[in-house]
């Protein structure tokens, strides 16, 4: 069983785009050859090696829609716009259950960076946390369960992977998914210090390419149960068949030179779509114009797809690299080229490097009738998406030539428990002992975690936020016998490293852009520490890093559960530390940080019994709430000795419908109150199974405003 044998309908797209504020006329200007590229006016490019890029009109969020809120930024408003014009042309209302998937590098780093030498810049960057426009946007439209996924240029790939996940595992039947990022002078002159940067509008593919060309924008797609699509008389652009998610585990930010590892997604995803390589027609490639980049992935498609000769083009020729946004945006081109019959040409390509195999669309767009075609996606630290999507007729007759007539929801795999480590003030803890978290509080419990052991020629470049995430992670692992082979890391953050990333911005208020620290950009990503830990790890499976603002442990473990459960990978490490970062202890003099967190790793049960790992306990519902805390996917207990475990203290104003009579436990007095407490409320959950002390658990964090929930049972056979 795995993901792709859920046939998933899109019913929606939109797109905001240096071309257009909408889908069908970027598609329109894209297929005309209109490139986007233009004179930075956002923020300040002197001495930079590239002064240009594919800027969205409007410089204000209000420009962009009279209905961004105060405090929103140019990222949140570019959302908003493209959401409601995909559930608009899904028919969808604001009524109906969605949840809500956002891919997203940059947020409000715009906004927050703007005067960055003046007092209150460290405060500027925590009012704008990763999951800022997912709960905004969220908001505005009527979103239930929502999360942030960053996984650098693959983060809105990877948020259509999660919204494909919820839908094949039955636990939503609607979801809105893609990415958005906007220009900001931090990636600008991060990517200019690095040199990769053209100093002409980039030519992907070409054999005078010379680097990238950035831009900014917004896609989101409206995903649904094919069955479901079909009953309520939906117009079906696409099926979302297969996808791959994995990571090179090579290097942070130079692609490994075989392919090996894109070639292997390719050929996963087309397994999992049930398709030969010899039916996919055409392929929206990553394209960047970066010499390595290109030459990587023009050889893992013909690698993977053999002679076919698909027509391949690249949509950044056009619309620059949009970041997070990308993969999301070039997913939705690749449902319009679908629907139309139309395969738009690549910008700026004249002369594509010898690739007989692979058939570049030059001068102009190309008119054909497309069956199947692939959007791929592959971003910082090695980490890649593939997604394959079918003409609903093609679809059809695939399901009819393989059998393979299901729609989602499909049965998910059973999501075990094989590993826990609790990492804090009392101590680093296996699954067992870690149930003394729900003690009474310790005397004097220290607030600093120990450094952990790591090859310093490998962990040279790590700040100690990434030290603490590759250390606790690592243990996990070796505690449950595993190695990294397929297996994932979702890490939850709030904010990523806000000291790192003020360094580097200090330096170019100080100093100016031009002097951007080309070996500081790379590291100062929200996904750096998940990407840098696959690699120390030698982990392949999907890597990113997921934003909750106050519960990133159950939002890590609900999204790697889901990635379980659908098949996207055997097994997965999923939780969070709290650390004591020297720029928000200095701007907050106030606060008072226990340094803690935790780590799980999760298993398909067959996985596990393959390898012969014992099942500490299993996983059997996961849910974000903000009305009804036992919403799907969240149940009534079934057994005699239930309890709640929880980061909060506030258990009259949290109604558990079921759980009323069960104990109730808090981890705050130990572990301390803060984003990464439910990490260890998830490690204490499972520790009083594994003690007997529980049959099942239902552990809660966040707020009671927006509450995440994880069930948790004993293992029945």
């Amino acid at each position: 069983m795995d993901l792709g044998f859920a046939r998933v309908a899109v019913t929606g797209v939109g797109v905001v785009s240096a071309l257009a504020n909408s889908a069908g006329e970027t598609f329109d200007r894209l297929v005309a050859g209109h490139r986007g590229f233009g004179p930075v006016s956002l923020f300040d490019v002197k001495d930079l090696r590239c002064g240009f890029a594919a800027e969205v009109p409007g410089r204000t969020p209000s420009d962009i829609t009279a209905d961004a809120g105060s405090g929103w930024s140019r990222t949140d408003a570019m959302a908003l716009v493209a959401a409601r014009e995909a559930l608009a042309a899904s028919g969808r209302t604001r009524g109906d259950r969605l949840a809500f998937a956002v891919g997203a590098t940059t947020g409000g780093m715009l906004e927050a960076e703007r005067g960055f030498g003046e007092t209150g810049a460290v405060s500027r960057l925590l009012s704008h946390p990763i999951s800022t426009t997912a709960d905004l946007v969220g908001d505005e439209i009527g979103a239930g369960p929502r999360v942030t996924i960053c996984s650098a240029c693959s983060s809105g790939a990877n948020a259509i992977v999660q919204g494909a996940a919820w839908i094949a595992t039955g636990r939503e039947t609607c979801a809105l998914v893609g990415g958005v990022d906007g220009l900001c002078q931090l990636t600008f002159a991060g990517f200019n210090a690095l040199g990769v940067l053209d100093r002409a509008p980039c030519r992907p593919f070409d054999v005078t390419r010379a680097g990238m060309s950035l831009g900014e924008g917004a896609a989101f797609l409206v995903l649904e149960p094919l069955d479901l699509a079909i009953d309520r008389g939906a117009r079906v652009l696409a099926v979302l068949s297969g996808s791959a998610v994995g990571a090179e585990a090579h290097h942070i930010t130079h692609p490994e030179p075989s392919g090996a590892v894109p070639t292997r997604m390719i050929a996963t995803a087309l397994e999992r779509a049930n398709l030969a390589p010899g039916q996919i027609d055409y392929v929206n490639a990553h394209g960047t114009g970066t010499l390595l980049n290109d030459s990587a992935e023009a050889g893992a498609l013909a690698s993977a797809l053999g002679e076919s000769r698909p027509f391949v083009s690249s949509s950044k020729g056009q619309l620059g690299h949009t970041l997070a946004a990308a993969g999301a945006i070039e997913a939705a081109l690749t449902v319009m080229a679908l629907d139309r019959g139309i395969v738009p040409g690549t910008g700026g390509l004249e002369q594509p490097e010898e690739t007989p195999s692979l058939r570049h669309v030059i001068g102009g767009a190309v008119r054909v009738e497309l069956g199947a075609a692939m959007s791929t996606s592959f971003g910082f630290g090695g980490s890649g998406t593939v997604l394959v999507f079918e003409r609903p007729a093609a679809a059809a007759a695939t399901a009819t030539a393989t059998g393979n007539r299901r729609s989602a929801p499909i049965c998910a795999a059973r999501v075990v428990v094989t590993g826990a480590l609790s990492m804090g003030p009392l101590g680093l803890l296996d699954a067992a002992a870690s149930a003394a978290y729900v003690e009474p509080a310790s005397s004097a419990p220290g607030k600093r975690l120990p450094d952990p052991e790591l090859d310093s020629r490998r962990s040279r470049r790590f700040d100690r936020m990434t030290q603490l995430i590759v250390g606790g992670a690592g243990r996990a692992m070796s505690g449950a016998d595993l190695d990294g082979e397929g297996i994932g890391l979702v890490v939850g953050s709030s904010f990523g490293n806000i000291d790192r990333t003020t360094r580097f911005l200090r330096r170019i208020a100080d100093k100016g852009p031009g002097l951007a620290h080309p070996a500081e950009f790379p590291h100062i990503l929200p996904s750096a520490p998940s990407g840098n830990a696959s690699i120390y790890l030698g982990l392949t499976g999907p890597v990113v890093t997921v934003g909750s603002l106050t519960a990133t442990g159950e939002c890590a473990a609900a999204v790697a559960a889901s990635f379980v459960a659908a098949g996207v990978a055997g097994g997965m490490i999923a939780g969070s530390v709290e650390w004591q970062d020297p720029a928000i202890e200095a701007a907050q003099p106030e606060r008072e940080t226990l340094e803690s967190g935790a780590w799980l790793v999760l298993e398909d049960r067959a996985h596990a019994r393959r390898r012969g790992a014992a099942a500490l306990a299993e996983v059997v519902g996961w849910s974000q709430t903000s009305r009804e805390p036992g919403g799907p996917g969240v149940s009534s207990p079934g057994t005699a000795l239930p309890s709640v475990v929880s980061t909060l203290t506030d258990w009259e104003s949290l109604d558990l419908p079921g759980w009323a009579d069960a104990p109730r436990y808090s981890v705050a007095a130990n572990a301390g109150r803060h984003a990464s407490a439910g990490a260890v409320a998830m490690a204490a959950g499972v520790g009083l199974i594994v003690t007997k002390r529980a049959n099942e658990v239902l552990v809660c964090g966040g707020s009671t405003a927006r509450t995440w929930l994880v069930h948790l049972v004993e293992v029945a056979e």
